[in-house]
């Protein structure tokens, strides 16, 4: 069980407010109280559920976080190489993986302030299906602040600036996703038709099909949904 959360007292409710530059009466003190009473108590109920542990199949080390020299459009949040299965249909292909979706031992931030040094203990499932298919997984691409924006600039890592002018946004939520197999740092297969080699980054998992539009328009690539 994770540490203990309880409804916040008017004290808090008032300091918190004033940090943001709001002024509560003390009627809306207590309203939000009250509205916070059975949040809270949700939350404490499902966190006291005993969740099942889940094995990590793909041995991995944690990686690192690229220097401007070698994430010139900041796409990217971490880089670890973690290789899947010996053989399937994606074996020798490399994935990229926005960054609001769990890898195990690999930081993630979810483009947020708040989440910073937080590291996974398990895989989401999108990233077992694709380590047991045989692709390789070469990193964590940066996503908005929460992934509450379909631009490129709320990230608490920097904005993201899109490959053909860095001056223009890259679209989000997934912002770092499509940049980063299309800058100069990676191989990626630009136009349908080409020859996919091992070593080609070929895909990124994210999870807005509508955000996937926004971006492919912006930075000039293909967009597929693809769902097996």
């Amino acid at each position: 069980m994770s540490q203990r959360i309880t409804v916040p007292n008017a004290d808090e409710i008032r300091q918190t407010a004033e940090s943001l530059n709001l002024k509560l009466s003390d009627h809306e003190v207590e309203m939000f109280g009250a509205f916070m009473e059975p949040m809270v108590a949700d939350y404490q109920m499902v966190d006291a559920i005993d969740a099942p542990s889940l094995p990590v199949n793909y041995p991995r080390e944690a990686g690192y976080r690229p220097d401007a020299n070698e994430n010139t459009h900041n796409a990217w949040y971490y880089k670890s190489e973690i290789k899947g299965a010996a053989s399937g249909k994606l074996a020798g292909k490399r994935v990229v993986i926005k960054d609001n979706v769990s890898v195990a031992g690999v930081p993630m931030m979810n483009g947020a302030k708040v989440w910073e040094g937080f590291t996974p203990s398990e895989d989401a499932t999108v990233v077992t299906r694709v380590l047991d298919a045989g692709a390789t997984i070469v990193g964590k691409a940066v996503c908005e602040n929460f992934c509450f924006s379909g631009g490129s600039h709320t990230s608490a890592t920097g904005p993201v600036r899109n490959p053909h002018n860095s001056a223009h946004m890259a679209g989000g939520s997934s912002s770092g996703n499509r940049v980063s197999i299309f800058v100069p740092e990676s191989s990626f297969v630009k136009k349908e038709g080409d020859t996919v080699s091992s070593g080609d980054i070929i895909a990124e998992i994210e999870t807005d099909k509508a955000t996937m539009e926004v971006e492919a328009v912006d930075e000039g690539v293909v967009g597929k949904l693809v769902v097996p």
